[in-house]
This record gives C-alpha cells, sequence and structure tokens, in this order.
C-alpha cells in the first residue's frame, strides 16, 4: 500500500523493508534478512543522508544479523559503522554511543581480540556512569561484559569483583531470578573456577544457567557461554580426581566461543 501510494521510494517504506527483516531474522531466514536490511539500509541513506539515527538504527540490526550467521568480522565492522554515525550526531556522552560501544566490546571478546574489547568495554562503562550513576542496569551490562573479559584474560580475581557488582545491582534494579543477573551470576561462578572454587562455581553456574535455559529473551550467546563455563569447571574437577591437585590458573576459564545470537536494540 504504501509502495501505491508514494512509488518505490520513501521514508515509510524504508521503515517497513526494516521492519520486515526484523520479522525474517527472527524466522530465521538470515539470507533474505540480511538482503532486507541492506535494502532498507541503502534507501535511508538515500533518502535521509548518512548522518541519520535511522540509518544507524537499521546498521546495528544488519550488524545482528551478519552476527546471527557467524561473520563476526563483517558484524563488527558494521557495527562500528553505527557507531560512527552516533558519534557524529551524539559527540557528548550518549545511551546509544555507550550501549554499542558496549556491544562492540563484548563481541571483540568473543573474537578474541582482548586488547580493543577492553578498550571499549572501559568506555562504555565510564560513559555510562556518567550517564545513569554507579547503580543503574546499564553499568551493570557493562560490568558483567568486563567480567566475562577478565575471565578470558585470566584476572580473576578482578572479573569476581566485577561479576559481583553487575549481580549486586541486577538484584536491587530487578531481581535475584531475573536472567539479566542470572548472566552476572555465570560470569562469578566462571571466576571462581578460575580461583579453584569448585563447589561455589558450580552452584552458581547450574543456578545460572536454569535460569538462562528456560528464559526465551535470554539472548543464546550467554547461554553458550554459560554452558561453556560449565563444561571448563567439569573439565577441572576431573583433572583434580585424576591428579588429586589442580591449578586454578592452569587454564582459561573461558574454551573457544561459539558465534550465537544476540539480542537487537
Amino acid at each position: 500500500m504504501y509502495r501505491r501510494l508514494f512509488g518505490d521510494k520513501h521514508v515509510k517504506i524504508a521503515d517497513g523493508l526494516n521492519n520486515l527483516a526484523v520479522v525474517l531474522q527472527d524466522k530465521g531466514d538470515l539470507k533474505n534478512a540480511e538482503s532486507t536490511y541492506r535494502q532498507a539500509l541503502a534507501m535511508k541513506r538515500e533518502l535521509l543522508g548518512e548522518l541519520n539515527p535511522s540509518v544507524a538504527t537499521t546498521l546495528n540490526n544488519l550488524a545482528f544479523v551478519q552476527y546471527d550467521r557467524g561473520e563476526i568480522q563483517g558484524a563488527l565492522a558494521t557495527l562500528r559503522e553505527a557507531l560512527d554515525v552516533y558519534r557524529k550526531l551524539f559527540p557528548e556522552d550518549h545511551p546509544d554511543v555507550a550501549a554499542v560501544t558496549n556491544r562492540i566490546g563484548f563481541w571483540l571478546t568473543l573474537a578474541g581480540d582482548y586488547a580493543d574489547a577492553d578498550r571499549h568495554i572501559q568506555e562504555g562503562l565510564a560513559m555510562r556512569r556518567r550517564l545513569f550513576g554507579d547503580s543503574n542496569p546499564n553499568v551493570a551490562s557493562s560490568l558483567e561484559n568486563l567480567a566475562i573479559l577478565q575471565v578470558a584474560t585470566h584476572q580473576y580475581s578482578d572479573a569476581l569483583a566485577s561479576a559481583r557488582s553487575a549481580v549486586d545491582i541486577f538484584t536491587s534494579a530487578l531481581s535475584a531470578s531475573h536472567w539479566k543477573t542470572a548472566i552476572a551470576e555465570s560470569a562469578e561462578g566462571a571466576a571462581l573456577t578460575g580461583l579453584g572454587n569448585y563447589p561455589e562455581a558450580e552452584r552458581l553456574l547450574q543456578h545460572s544457567y536454569g535460569i538462562l535455559s528456560k528464559e526465551v529473551f535470554a539472548p543464546a550467546a550467554f547461554r553458550s557461554l554459560t554452558q561453556n563455563y560449565l563444561d571448563t569447571l567439569h573439565q577441572k574437577q576431573r583433572h583434580t580426581q585424576r591428579t588429586g591437585a589442580g591449578s586454578p590458573a592452569e587454564n582459561s576459564a573461558v574454551p573457544s566461543q561459539t558465534i550465537a545470537a544476540a539480542p537487537r536494540s
């Protein structure tokens, strides 16, 4: 109907294409979702110019479909384009800049680019603290991503502190049983695994995985990550049983990552 009313190029049609792509992605038709996002993006750029929030939104969504297809480097490149648009639109602190910066940091962690991941996560965390204060769930999300990075780089004591701070914020702002709290709790469990506290690590990881495996809104990337943490814990427990002793720092508490679905926002 929009095409009959406005012709083949109109902002309403571009928005409709973007929304259609969201549905295609949710249905698992990733190839057509990507193609439809690209149609929407090209039309928005032509009609609105490069520096428009709607262009950044579609770039962000396109990055997620690339991520869902396992194309993490392409997803990162597209998300950096979105961040560049947001930075030019909002040169001061802004929630969208902080959110995309934080997300890039998490994806860089999964890709194994830890130095760049740390830079982005720390930047996003500092910006969110300036924007929201220290007790906001957005700050907790950055803290849990920092904890995940610290686990991956064997900084287990620091990871434990970051994860526990995130758990405290989420518990107060949401609840102890919320899936976002469970994600932070799983990072806490992974840090305890690295420190050699296997009984407490297992309790936390089993509890968090139980929540994440049942909650439909919980991103699949974090379910996979928590499963990896559990697998690592069990490997360490078996090693300890065989040898009678274990070295907490002998292996990373994060095995190689599987790229999984993540939320669009």
